[in-house]
């Protein structure tokens, strides 16, 4: 009775799929920002795709941090042990 039946996400043409509808969302919506006018409190703020370059340039940066954290705050296997 040990039915090991795969997941929704464990198939990859599913994750293939979800992946290339994310991407075509996000392509659509930074073409949007060409034509909608946005009233932001600052001048680059409306600039086109701003919120979007921002996004990618801050998780990267978040990214890079948490690797650097890793390296300065990681301990040896065997830390507790001792």
């Amino acid at each position: 009775m040990s039915d090991h039946s795969q997941g929704w996400f464990d198939k990859p043409d599913n994750v293939r799929w979800i992946v290339r509808l994310l991407v075509a969302v996000c392509i659509v919506l930074v073409g949007l920002e060409f034509f909608i006018h946005k009233h932001g409190h600052f001048g680059f703020e409306e600039f086109p795709a701003f919120h979007a370059l921002f996004g990618f340039v801050a998780f990267t940066i978040a990214v890079y941090a948490g690797k650097l954290l890793r390296a300065l705050l990681s301990r040896d296997e065997d830390y507790y042990d001792r």
